[in-house]
């Protein structure tokens, strides 16, 4: 009885916490974002501002999962994280709401995101012209990506490119290092462990959830990896050698963490 009535309470509460993720959304792009591009000039300053409060907005979401018992998230080395400036962040993508995780953790975090966004009704206020598409041509790409970092934004990637399957590791794409490579901008590795994502993977259906109790996110960023030892390479190499560098970090370190089932008392 009591892991049914435990079962209940955290699907309403999931689906209490995307409810209001859904309305902030739409709160932000009919009252909060109109008045921020109305009152706030130059342009620059004024995207620096929606994207702080994207920021904070996203923070209350991860608060508010937190305290209904749905989530908990764990910084490793925080430091790391808060003294980021203009790089790029690689991820590995085990759950829908890493993005969301990540945003609410980084100074001035930019991103790369599926141009669908754009059409959905509660996000395409929020996202259109603060972060940058995935529609558009490489070298578009690449030149708002370095105008971003220039800016002293930290570029979120996810080099999967969609979620994590849950019977495989994690298999890295080659775009997140060309373009760091293009852009000639040092890459913060971070790796995020999730005890039991059930609920949050790719193909999850809404109403499962993870076994037991909170979902515990552990967010580890890693040591920075330089492009200064890729200068001179030929291009396809260099991106060959980075995206295996990058495997090997960010999936061996997610292997070797051990889930929260698998740690002592």
């Amino acid at each position: 009885m009591l892991k049914l009535l435990n079962y209940w309470w955290r699907l309403f509460a999931k689906t209490l916490s995307f409810t209001l993720f859904g309305i902030g959304g739409l709160l932000l792009s009919l009252l909060v974002f109109p008045a921020i591009r109305l009152c706030v000039h130059p342009r620059k300053k004024s995207r620096r501002v929606l994207r702080t409060t994207v920021s904070v907005s996203f923070s209350l979401f991860v608060q508010i999962m937190t305290l209904l018992g749905l989530i908990r998230v764990r910084i490793r080395d925080p430091e790391r994280m808060r003294e980021a400036r203009g790089v790029i962040v690689v991820a590995n993508h085990p759950t829908l709401i890493d993005v969301v995780i990540l945003i609410a953790k980084l100074p001035q975090a930019d991103c790369i995101i599926k141009s669908q966004l754009e059409k959905n009704p509660f996000m395409r206020g929020v996202v259109g012209n603060i972060y940058i598409p995935n529609s558009l041509r490489f070298q578009d790409t690449v030149d708002a990506c370095a105008d971003s970092l220039a800016e002293g934004n930290n570029l979120v990637i996810f080099p999967e490119g969609t979620r994590s399957a849950s019977d495989a590791p994690p298999s890295l794409k080659r775009g997140s290092a060309q373009l760091a490579l293009r852009v000639g901008c040092d890459m913060l590795p971070v790796v995020i462990t999730v005890n039991d994502p059930c609920g949050l993977r790719k193909g999850d259906a809404f109403f499962s959830l993870s076994r037991e109790g909170p979902m515990v996110f552990e967010i580890e960023p890693l040591e920075r990896i330089s492009m200064e030892a890729y200068r001179g390479q030929e291009p396809s190499r260099g991106a060959r050698i980075l995206t295996k560098e990058l495997q090997a970090r960010i999936v061996a370190h997610n292997q070797k963490v051990p889930k929260e089932s698998e740690k002592g008392p």
